[in-house]
Formats: structure tokens, sequence, C-alpha cells
């Protein structure tokens, strides 16, 4: 009987546990839908940035921000070298990203991305990243891609 006891009342105990339930960053007040599901760590990225936007009223503004920053990207070898080199740490890829995006008046949704690139060792994946949330606004618009090929009639 005293085995009993000893495992009623230590049943007791843990039911009396508090349970800890994990929190969200952001209240899930404003559902978002997603207009396209994307595969792999550019669509979880984008997808993640897609919902950060939405619920802050700027998907436009951030898309015009990526494709400012995917020009300088392209244009700047430096840049590139710079988000592609495994050598530098990461809270010095994070520091060199908050220099990048300081002279462009950049939006906290941008800046706050950018910042979880960084400290997630994921800099490497960025014009990947830009071009999967192109593709949500695309569709988040209802556009849907074209590729015309025509022949030149006439010699």
């Amino acid at each position: 009987m005293t085995s009993f006891t000893s495992f009623s009342l230590a049943k007791r105990a843990l039911i009396s546990v508090p349970k800890f339930v994990r929190g969200y960053a952001t209240p899930t007040s404003k559902i978002v839908k997603i207009p396209l599901t994307l595969y792999g760590i550019e669509g979880r990225y984008s997808t993640a940035l897609f919902t950060a936007a939405s619920k802050k009223n700027n998907l436009e503004h951030v898309e015009t921000e990526l494709k400012k920053v995917k020009s300088v990207i392209e244009k700047d070898p430096n840049i590139r070298s710079f988000l592609e080199d495994p050598s530098l740490s990461r809270q010095k890829k994070k520091d060199g990203v908050h220099q990048l995006l300081k002279d462009g008046n950049y939006c906290d949704t941008t800046k706050n991305f950018f910042t979880v690139l960084a400290e997630n060792g994921r800099l490497t994946e960025t014009i990947k990243i830009i071009n999967a949330y192109q593709s949500l606004m695309t569709a988040n618009r209802n556009e849907i891609p074209v590729t015309i090929i025509s022949a030149k009639v006439g010699f």
C-alpha cells in the first residue's frame, strides 16, 4: 500500500505542475494567407518574411527594398563575397549587414530579416530568398509569369 500511495502522490504532483507553453514572437490576431507554397531554406525564410511584412502592411515596401538590396549585391562583388565568406563570424556578418542597411533608410521588417539571416548563418542564401519572396508577391498579386516566343517572319 505504501508504494501505491507514493505513486498516487507522485501522480498528483505531476498533474499540479504548471505546464509551460512556447510563446510566439507576434500575436496571431491577423491570419496571413500565403499565396504560394515554397520549399527549402529560401521557401521558409521568404514565407516568414512575407508573413511579417503582411502583418505590418508593408508587403510592397519590403519587396522594393529587397530589389534594391539584390541590385547592390549583383553589382558589387565585394558585398557578394562578404555574404558568401564562411570564415567570417556571425557577429561580423551581422555588423556588416547593419552597415550595409544603415545608408538605405530601410524599414524595420527588412532590417530584422537581414539580422536573422546573419544570426542564422543564411546570408549565402540571400539572392535565392529574395527571388522566392518575389515569387510570393507575384502570386499575391494574382500575376502569372509568361514567356512568349515568336518567330520573325521575313528574310
